[in-house]
């Protein structure tokens, strides 16, 4: 009867920490929405041209 027991108490152990274990999975997902559109990125000019005020149309 013992050993019943205590393999009854391993195994809701057991249980209790896979559970544990697969709860955080849920937070680890992804899933796009709308957002800032991110080809303004595509279309700033090089380092190179960072001095020149001409080459960014909204301080020219």
């Amino acid at each position: 009867m013992a050993l019943l027991r205590a393999m009854i108490k391993t195994l809701i152990t057991a249980l209790l920490v896979l559970l544990a274990l697969a709860s955080p999975s849920h937070a680890a997902t992804f899933s796009m929405k709308r957002g800032l559109n991110l080809d303004l990125w595509v279309t700033w000019p090089g380092e190179g041209q960072w001095g020149d005020a001409s080459s960014i149309p909204c301080l020219a």
